[in-house]
């Protein structure tokens, strides 16, 4: 993906912006708190995009209506952070990374909350983000902790994430092929390994029935 090609699928899946009531928390009727980070948001805006959130209000749950608080310590306060900005109508930010850390770990986590939390439309704009930036883990040859964590934050049924990796993995695998990178991620996950065996026999089976045309049109002429 082109920085152009990646600024333009940014922009076609932006939304109405309400990022001016969450920063002055006019209005607000409901707190999300991550540790040291608080914010005050809307029921209205917030449950309708996730049911998950939805049902954490529920008393049954444990919701206590008193307080008004969703408690959500136990994540990444930078991915709760991306979290309300889009639920408010925002892309999100992602922190500046370590020198050596692959950006794509932080947008494979943001994904993978949105699956945790049930927000399809942050499912999608971190798809973005791994698409522009996992290409540059395969130039780099920095594989392993990209595929580790795609694996290891879906389920087998989630299949965008996995099929983008392995396929892109796959598609590049002439230059990965003595990567000790790609040798620890099939360590790591056999399932990783299947999905790109199973790449391998499609193209196989494209090539056997390509062949096949080409020689049943020879016989025609």
């Amino acid at each position: 993906m082109t920085p152009e090609e990646y600024s333009n699928a940014l922009e076609a899946v932006k939304r109405v912006s309400f990022r001016q009531i969450l920063d002055s928390g006019e209005y607000s009727d409901l707190e999300i708190r991550c540790r040291d980070d608080s914010y005050k948001v809307h029921r209205a805006i917030v449950l309708s995009q996730s049911p998950v959130l939805r049902n954490a209000c529920r008393p049954e749950y444990g919701f206590k209506e008193a307080s008004g608080v969703i408690e959500l310590h136990d994540e990444d306060p930078f991915v709760v952070h991306a979290i309300v900005q889009h639920l408010y109508g925002d892309d999100y930010e992602a922190p500046m990374p370590e020198p050596d850390e692959d950006p794509t770990l932080f947008h494979i986590s943001v994904y993978g909350a949105a699956e945790m939390y049930q927000i399809n439309g942050l499912k999608d704009i971190a798809m973005i983000h791994i698409k522009y930036w996992f290409p540059e883990a395969i130039a780099s040859k920095e594989i392993e902790q990209a595929v580790g964590a795609a694996y290891s934050i879906t389920v087998e049924q989630d299949r965008p994430l996995r099929d983008y990796i392995s396929r892109t993995v796959f598609e590049n695998m002439e230059q990965l092929r003595d990567s000790p990178q790609l040798s620890a991620a099939l360590e790591e996950s056999s399932t990783f390994g299947k999905d790109l065996v199973n790449f391998f026999n499609a193209r196989r089976r494209d090539q056997e029935k390509y062949a096949q045309n080409i020689d049943v049109r020879m016989l025609n002429t």
